[in-house]
């Protein structure tokens, strides 16, 4: 999967290169989410599978949990979990809204 997302803070853009499998209603995802505008990145993994459903209508919803493997630039050393939540809509697109919690070192 490769998206762009707008985020509040640090950086105005994320970019994701992630890998998705997907088994039914489950998913894993690995891959990198980099932040250009601030040359740092974020490698993640899920270590549990997200879960989503779809609907009649075409629309579809889940979620996923990210652990952050590790970062570079501004998040080098970084740990943390990364959580999302999105809806996907009859057109392919979606609505995804992340959360990171990152642990960065002293």
């Amino acid at each position: 999967v490769q998206g762009e997302g707008a985020l509040q803070v640090p950086t105005g853009v994320a970019h994701f290169d992630t890998v998705v499998t997907v088994r039914g209603e489950q998913s894993w995802e690995t891959g990198r989410v980099d932040f250009p505008g601030i040359d740092s990145y974020l490698d993640v993994e899920t270590v549990m599978p997200g879960q989503f459903s779809v609907q009649a209508s075409g629309y579809s919803t889940g979620s996923i949990a990210w652990r952050v493997i590790r970062g570079g630039g501004r998040f080098e050393g970084a740990t943390g979990i990364v959580t999302g939540n999105f809806v996907g809509h009859p057109d392919d697109t979606f609505t995804d809204h992340q959360l990171f919690k990152l642990v960065l070192p002293a």
